[in-house]
Parts: structure tokens; C-alpha cells; sequence
């Protein structure tokens, strides 16, 4: 994914910044997770949700003063409602 931290030197911000690329990168894992799940569980199924797919996705990343933004929309019909509630616990 563009924009993941990289390891390569140690932020200026101490052990507190290496704080923050690690839990960035760590909810850039969760996002890979749950596009993952979603990939192979409705293989070929995503794409515009009003246009009859089952689900669909818009992921966003926003640098500003040095904060990181990361947004992940899901939309789905029921079905991958139900089943995203399941696998995730969520609902």
C-alpha cells in the first residue's frame, strides 16, 4: 500500500513517533485483513454495490502535519452484511 511507514531511519519524535509507525502499520494490517477476507470470501463480487455487486470498498489515506488519516468504507448487501457481522463481530 502506498504511504506505509517504513523502518529505515528512527523518527525525530523519539520512541513516542516509533509509537505511531508501528500503530499505523498495524491498522494498514487490519484494512489488508478485512479486504482480504472479503476478496476471498465474495471472490469477484465486488464492484459498485448499486450496480448488483456484493460488496465494495473506498480506501483513503491523508497525510497532514505529519498526522496520517487512514479511512476504509465497506458497503455490501445483506448477505455480506451478515456474514461481515460474523467473521468480525460486528453489528
Amino acid at each position: 500500500m502506498p504511504g506505509r511507514p517504513k523502518a529505515a531511519k528512527a523518527p525525530s519524535g523519539g520512541s513516542e513517533a516509533w509509537g505511531r509507525v508501528d500503530a499505523q502499520a498495524a491498522v494498514c494490517a487490519e484494512i489488508d485483513a478485512v479486504l482480504a477476507w472479503a476478496q476471498a470470501t465474495f471472490p469477484g463480487m465486488q464492484g459498485p454495490v448499486e450496480e448488483g455487486a456484493v460488496w465494495d470498498f473506498d480506501r483513503s489515506e491523508q497525510n497532514d502535519d505529519g498526522r496520517v488519516l487512514l479511512t476504509l468504507t465497506l458497503s455490501g448487501n445483506a448477505d455480506f452484511a451478515e456474514a461481515f457481522e460474523r467473521r468480525f463481530g460486528v453489528g
